[in-house]
């Protein structure tokens, strides 16, 4: 494709993507509502009770919504929580990420299954660059290993993990400590953060401009999300927000983390936006009705490959869309969750996008060798009754 050609397409998604931003989501039947607001009420407090300091939840059945908070924004001044707070929301960036991508393969522009070194043949060269496809990158079966704990490494004190959790390297230098580092298994679910720095590398390429701006003004501004943003160099969060914490383990004083630069944590396409729940359950919907997509790609995103051993049994990934399967419902719901310093997120949705949830945490435990958080089981018993209305701790 000449340099003319390629130009002319991605003006062609330019311009189809700067259609006026889709209005009100259309009114989904609703014969009967879950929302149990005690229920959701009592579950909620019970991640407070667990020892975090606070967590803000939407849950939505049809066209009726449920937004709660509960806890302490600040553990200095004891500032309330509350629903509509924007938060960092972490690796759900890899869908808006993919999204771009997939509005890129509609117009032309990409296609999934040529390998990554025809587009970008300096990033992955040779043999491994004629290996990895698009979707690979995107399914996270690349074999690429993962550039977080290889940043990770060595954090026995709080200095270091600040030092470390704070640092800003670009897409080109994640992707390079990815690559220069034993590889996982060619076509077996490995989750590496360094795939999407190469697709960030991969979206600057081919929309003819910075990745952040053409997700920005053909993902989200498209979907009308209103409370969403890159932060890019800015170090607070801009709109009302809650503290920001690192459970360093019993004992031990949490880390305050909430002024934070672009880091290797919160940067870039795999993991870089701010959002709000209302935000996030807006997104997700659209996506899987089809208002982002056309209807193939949206089946090309939910084509999965077992993610198991991570994410546990029955879970499966897509095309930067996780398949989280819940114990206590008997099924799987679409979405993605998300974990930089100091904040996790979880964001998902029935296949229609009638039945969702979207909840923020503002404490995280990325310290290598932690134990697991005690308010882990009660999150999983959130989100079951959130999305089935039965509780149960488990995924």
């Amino acid at each position: 494709m000449t340099v003319h050609a390629l130009l002319a397409r991605v003006l062609g998604v330019a311009m189809m993507m700067g259609m006026p931003a889709i209005g009100a989501c259309a009114p989904y039947p609703l014969d009967d509502t879950r929302l149990d607001h005690p229920a959701l009420e009592r579950a909620l407090s019970a991640m407070v009770d667990n020892h975090l300091p606070g967590t803000y939840a939407l849950v939505r059945d049809g066209e009726q919504t449920w937004r709660h908070a509960a806890g302490v924004a600040d553990l200095d001044t004891g500032r309330a929580m509350q629903p509509d707070f924007q938060h960092r929301s972490g690796s759900t960036t890899k869908t808006f990420a993919a999204t771009a991508v997939l509005q890129l393969v509609a117009s032309g522009v990409l296609d999934l299954d040529t390998p990554i070194a025809h587009y970008l043949p300096e990033v992955v060269p040779g043999e491994r660059g004629r290996q990895i496809s698009v979707r690979m990158l995107l399914n996270h079966t690349s074999g690429i290993a993962d550039h977080y704990p290889i940043l990770m490494r060595d954090l026995d004190t709080p200095e270091a993990a600040k030092r470390h959790m704070l640092s800003t390297p670009a897409a080109r230098d994640m992707a390079a400590l990815g690559l220069g580092a034993p590889p996982t298994e060619q076509g077996k679910f490995a989750y590496s953060n360094a795939n999407y720095a190469i697709i960030e590398l991969l979206l600057d390429a081919m929309s003819g401009q910075p990745a952040r701006e053409f997700i920005t003004r053909n993902v989200i501004e498209r979907a009308g999300l209103h409370n969403t943003y890159f932060p890019g160099a800015e170090p607070q969060i801009r709109g009302p927000h809650a503290e920001a914490y690192e459970d360093l383990g019993p004992g031990k004083a949490p880390l305050n983390v909430s002024v934070q630069p672009v880091s290797a944590f919160s940067a870039g396409v795999g993991g870089g936006i701010v959002s709000t729940m209302d935000d996030l359950a807006r997104f997700y919907r659209l996506l899987l009705t089809g208002a982002l997509l056309p209807p193939d790609l949206v089946a090309q995103m939910k084509q999965t490959v077992d993610a198991s051993a991570r994410m546990g049994a029955g879970s499966r990934y897509g095309l930067g869309l996780t398949y989280q399967w819940i114990d206590a419902c008997g099924q799987g719901y679409w979405g993605h969750n998300g974990g930089v310093a100091g904040m996790i997120t979880d964001a998902f949705s029935t296949e229609d996008g009638q039945r969702q949830v979207a909840v923020g945490r503002n404490m995280a435990s990325h310290m290598p060798g932690a134990p697991k958080p005690p308010w882990t089981a009660a999150s999983r018993d959130f989100l079951s009754i959130a999305l089935c209305g039965k509780p149960g701790a488990g995924r």
